[in-house]
């Protein structure tokens, strides 16, 4: 790996990541809130050496708007991903076979099929953070995802969804009692009809797993249908959301699938864009 000075911006739909290295040093990463693009880009400006990498959404716009004095390189996001969930596997010591699904859960999902350095989008979903965040804000009075999730972790997902045990309460059941039958289903309730209506803890834990599930379900067939035995999983959505991660790993698993969550993962585009910016 090249260890020239370099920079890489993920301009995503919510936050902006940041991976540089400085001449000499170890790869550093740091994310920002979306509205601080102007700081971000004045760090930049204020800098020494290094060429840029931008991607993601807001790329475009804040190739138009910099003007510093170091060359400024727009890379495709896939591209982005591809390189830098590379880089993060190396650096994490996580050695995975080629090759792979790629699934970058961020605002909404996108799953790639990885070899080498070249990709190829297989699938994705509309589900993701901004589904988390949009259904909260209406569902649990929270528009804020690191608020929601300490909430999911605190919450319990049977109070707000239907299980199987629910619906089959003796021993005589198609699937085991605790697998879904119908996310959110309670929530339709009248009152009176359960004996502890879910609190706004358990409404966030339903919601990951509503999200985790569908994710890790769509995942898992694209990998059995592709003949590829890992999936990687990287994304903002994921930064310390065991609520979300467990299910995601869980579920490949248990169809005979390696599942695993890179750490870092968020900041693949970032690193991915660097990578292309020092080559």
């Amino acid at each position: 790996m090249s260890r020239s000075p370099a920079y890489g911006l993920d301009l995503g739909a919510t936050r902006t990541k940041v991976a540089w290295r400085p001449e000499g040093a170890d790869l550093r990463l740091e994310s920002f809130a979306r509205g601080d693009g102007a700081a971000v880009g004045e760090r930049l400006r204020a800098a020494t050496g290094g060429a840029i990498g931008v991607t993601g959404a807001g790329a475009s716009a804040f190739a138009a708007t910099f003007h510093g004095k170091k060359s400024l390189e727009i890379v495709g996001e896939f591209d982005a991903w591809t390189r830098g969930s590379r880089v993060l596997l190396e650096r994490a010591e996580l050695a995975v076979s080629d090759p792979f699904l790629l699934v970058s859960l961020g605002t909404g999902t996108s799953m790639l099929r990885v070899e080498g350095r070249s990709h190829t989008r297989v699938g994705g979903t509309a589900l993701g953070g901004g589904t988390l965040v949009g259904l909260a804000s209406r569902l649990c009075d929270c528009s804020d995802f690191d608020a929601l999730r300490r909430m999911a972790i605190r919450g319990d997902r049977r109070k707000a969804d239907l299980v199987l045990a629910d619906i089959y309460p003796g021993e005589d059941r198609p699937l085991p009692g605790d697998v879904t039958a119908a996310s959110l289903e309670k929530l339709g309730r009248r009152a009176g009809e359960d004996d502890e209506a879910p609190g706004h803890d358990d409404i966030a834990a339903a919601l990951m797993g509503l999200v985790g599930e569908n994710v890790a379900l769509l995942a898992a067939a694209l990998a059995g249908s592709g003949e590829l035995s890992t999936v990687v999983y990287g994304g903002s959505a994921l930064r310390d959301n065991p609520a979300l991660t467990e299910l995601l790993v869980a579920i490949p698993t248990l169809q005979g699938l390696r599942a695993l969550i890179l750490p870092s993962g968020e900041y693949s585009g970032a690193v991915g864009a660097l990578e292309a910016a020092a080559d």
